[in-house]
């Protein structure tokens, strides 16, 4: 009951703050100050009256509403007996019940939680130190209110209770305008519950904080209360299966989840935050205040500098180009001449002449000057925003906010095609966006036509491996790779030979179960004509020789794979698995028998294909007048396997890897 009057008394303060508002501008506000109403215990008693109409107002709706699914310091039997959670028996400790209440005041909003966990084992022992967040710059959030207390459970189900002292409770500065409140509950040990409540007060009406249904560790019941003024209209976004099927109508006022397993970091995700089951709310006439810009002065300080763009353009084209040429020419004008700071912006932090200057620069000014270069040259290209893979996925809103973005890069039409381009790598061709990028939507900044386009990308990676054996000495063979590398294989060879240089290929080894292998040549190809495959060639001799026992030579015909070992290790997997883009892995092999030997055992063929056709490996051997063909073949499709099909991945490279091991066995004849 304490609970309800405490928030019955803080909702009615904020309704009381909204008519006093309103008082300030009334006809009785001006009659006061016009002299009409002198009396000061006159203007007391209407405020009292008000005062006592507002608590009247808000008791009737208070008792229409169901109460919380929790109250303060009281333990129910189920929680007290709780020893694991019901549908994670690996959990360490579970969120008994998060519950969330957003009201609205005149001035500020105000977001109400309550969270009590239980400890479980030792290893959850951790989550009884909280960290809560907030934005601090020019007060636009405050923390208030903020109770913690640990539960202790005797065995006659008894609680006792240990509050959090507030000299405990710490205030944090990550930055000038982020902070966190830090706090450890008390003699917490392997059954204990911990609870803490408190009231974040924002002053931010346009983008309200959103609701985690889910936590680090399993949740049993999250459950979200808004109590949205009819002044105000909000467009509601749902993220993640459960709740967009629950709540097919986005009329609702109260969202509530069950039995949630924990959202954790995952490798293979770009950003875990995606799949979170998440609700966030947008003001729906943002775009007065904060909408995207369609033409920005921010942006014009470089998008104006058309004469400057002339004298650069006289010294890159010749004027007989193509629109793909001019393009193309242009492009890499700019990424070799201008180094990425690292940072990604949509705004542009430097003017243009520093930027000249300088020659460096974050991606909205690379990539501006871009745009200012093309347009000159006669192109048709627009500033495009975009949300990088590592921030989030945008949603898709008629006018989306600019707070959801964080990049910007150009699209371009040349020769009928449409191009994203982004010039911040010194070794990524036109034809490519940074893995970064691919992001599924961006945002185009036409005046003429503001849409949202779907980020595309023509080029298939892939890696096709050339082998063949030298068996001039059948007992120590020589192995010649030839390897090419196309799309974002070869992107990444390129940035990772630049870095540590041609020494990297001797890292290169190969080697079986039967003999040792040393390198005795490389060499690299195209290592600075981006646009052109990467090459590279090497070559092996067996530091051993290969045991002839009972006259038989035994080898394994894929020495030099991209799959050494199964980077899905983990028995379950709750995320799906993001690969950065489709590719194909080939290697071919050609090998004659040696003389005195015959072929006594090889690998059989076999295709195995990934359900949906995400994904196929081929396996494909025969032998024709004593030489040896080998093509396998390992493609991923798609840039997405449903976490449905985790148990299906790991099998298909533990497959494909137990293939490549499988190994040819050689007689010899007499």
């Amino acid at each position: 009951m304490k609970d309800v009057r405490q928030s019955f008394r803080f909702t009615t303060q904020m309704v009381v703050e909204v008519v006093y508002k309103i008082y300030s501008q009334t006809s009785l506000k001006r009659s006061v100050e016009d002299g009409l109403i002198t009396n000061g215990r006159m203007v007391a008693k209407f405020r009292r009256l008000v005062y006592l109409f507002l608590l009247i107002t808000v008791a009737s709706q208070l008792q229409a509403q169901s109460p919380p699914p929790l109250q303060w310091g009281k333990v129910n039997a189920e929680e007290g007996q709780l020893k694991v959670c019901p549908f994670d028996s690996s959990a360490s400790a579970v969120v008994l019940s998060d519950y969330g209440r957003i009201v609205f005041g005149y001035e500020a909003v105000y977001i109400e939680r309550h969270k009590r966990i239980k400890i479980l084992t030792r290893k959850g022992l951790q989550e009884a130190t909280i960290s809560i967040p907030y934005y601090a710059k020019d007060n636009l959030e405050k923390i208030a209110f903020l109770r913690a207390q640990t539960l202790k459970l005797d065995e006659k189900g008894k609680v006792s209770s240990q509050e959090v002292s507030a000299k405990l409770i710490f205030d944090v500065n990550h930055s000038s305008s982020l902070r966190e409140k830090r706090f450890t509950f008390p003699n917490v040990d392997e059954g204990t519950i911990v609870e803490y409540r408190y009231t974040t007060i924002s002053k931010n009406f346009f983008t309200l904080a959103g609701w985690n249904f889910q936590s680090n560790i399993p949740t049993m019941h999250s459950e979200l209360r808004v109590e949205k003024p009819q002044s105000l209209t909000y467009r509601i976004l749902l993220q993640g299966n459960r709740l967009s099927q629950k709540y097919e109508k986005l009329d609702a006022q109260t969202w509530s989840l069950d039995n949630l397993h924990a959202l954790v970091r995952e490798p293979f995700v770009a950003n875990y935050q995606n799949y979170a089951e998440k609700i966030s709310f947008q003001l729906a006439i943002f775009n007065k205040t904060d909408g995207v810009p369609l033409e920005s002065d921010n942006h014009l300080t470089y998008l104006g500098q058309r004469d400057k763009a002339k004298d650069i353009l006289k010294t890159i084209l010749t004027g007989n180009e193509t629109e793909t040429q001019r393009l193309h020419k242009i492009y890499n004008y700019v990424k070799a001449t201008f180094r990425w700071n690292k940072s990604y912006s949509f705004f542009i932090y430097q003017n243009f002449h520093s930027f000249l200057e300088t020659k460096q620069g974050q991606t909205a000014e690379i990539n501006l000057f871009l745009i200012l270069l093309l347009r000159e040259a006669g192109l048709n290209v627009h500033p495009t925003l975009l949300s990088t893979r590592d921030q989030g996925k945008v949603y898709l809103t008629d006018k989306p906010l600019l707070s959801q973005f964080n990049h910007l890069v150009a699209l371009a039409q040349a020769d009928t095609k449409e191009l994203f381009l982004d010039a911040t790598d010194p070794f990524r061709p036109y034809s490519l966006l940074d893995k970064n990028d691919l992001n599924e939507d961006a945002f185009v900044l036409d005046k003429q036509n503001p849409r949202w386009v779907k980020i595309h990308q023509a080029n298939f990676s892939r890696q096709i491996t050339s082998a063949e054996v030298d068996f001039s000495n059948p007992l120590k063979p020589v192995y010649h790779f030839s390897v090419k590398y196309e799309g974002y294989e070869a992107l990444a060879k390129r940035q990772k030979y630049a870095e540590e240089g041609k020494k990297v290929l001797a890292k290169e080894e190969i080697s079986t179960q039967y003999q040792e292998f040393k390198q005795i040549r490389s060499e690299i190809q195209q290592m600075d004509n981006c646009d052109e495959a990467l090459l590279i060639k090497l070559t092996y001799q067996a530091d051993t020789a290969s045991q002839d026992q009972a006259g038989f030579i035994y080898f394994n015909p894929v020495l030099l794979s991209e799959f050494n070992e199964n980077p899905f290790n983990n028995e379950k997997r709750y995320l799906p698995v993001e690969l950065d883009y489709p590719a194909t892995y080939t290697y071919v092999l050609t090998m004659k028998i040696p003389p005195g030997y015959q072929l006594q055992e090889m690998p059989q063929s076999t295709l195995i294909k990934f359900p949906e056709d995400l994904a196929e490996f081929r396996y494909q051997i025969s032998c024709k007048d004593n030489v040896i063909q080998l093509m396998t073949k390992v493609a991923f499709k798609s840039t997405l396997i449903p976490c449905d099909y985790y148990q299906h991945l790991r099998e298909f490279y533990d497959q494909f890897m137990a293939k490549h091991r499988e190994i040819i066995v050689l007689k010899k004849i007499g």
